[in-house]
């Protein structure tokens, strides 16, 4: 650009930015958005199936030896209860958010029924699971007792999943 006030000597002229960023500027992700929304079920709901169809995979840690541990803190993981960096993490809150939103008493209903199955049966998964990470060290315990709760976490965790399912389809979220 040409200033021609200083003598036709060139000049660049950079606009000044703004100190606020839009929505769709923002460094971080708005968490209540809809594709963030969206995002987060998706990635949560493959990830617990990922965790069902590859169960023992994901629960036991094998040596080279050939001898196999039970590593049931891996559901709590899947869960969303470990880090806030999950995208089940504090998943209740989109089921109220959406359930707010919905138009019909239909889906209102069936998204608090699926929040309250997703409570109990994701907090059941987690107690079994912690239930069995110690089976071991507890009188009476051993190896049966960590399977048998890992089995209990399991049945919970498909519970878990199913509650999930109401609330993707609700949303929309393609799988």
């Amino acid at each position: 650009v040409v200033d021609a006030e200083r003598g036709g000597a060139a000049a660049l002229h950079i606009p000044a930015r703004s100190s606020t960023l839009s929505a769709s500027q923002s460094l971080t992700p708005n968490p209540n958005s809809a594709v963030y929304t969206k995002t987060r079920l998706r990635k949560g709901y493959n990830n617990l199936n990922y965790l069902l169809d590859n169960w023992d995979k994901e629960t036991m840690k094998c040596n080279k030896a050939g001898g196999c541990v039970r590593t049931p803190d891996n559901i709590r993981v899947y869960l969303g209860m470990r880090s806030i960096e999950d995208p089940l993490f504090n998943v209740e809150k989109i089921f109220l958010r959406v359930g707010a939103e919905v138009e019909s008493e239909e889906q209102g209903d069936a998204l608090e029924a699926a929040l309250n199955e997703w409570s109990r049966h994701s907090e059941q998964a987690s107690v079994m699971a912690y239930t069995s990470s110690w089976g071991e060290a507890n009188p009476g315990g051993g190896e049966l007792q960590v399977n048998r709760f890992a089995k209990k976490a399991q049945d919970e965790c498909i519970m878990a999943r199913d509650a999930l399912k109401v609330l993707v389809d609700v949303c929309g979220v393609s799988l």
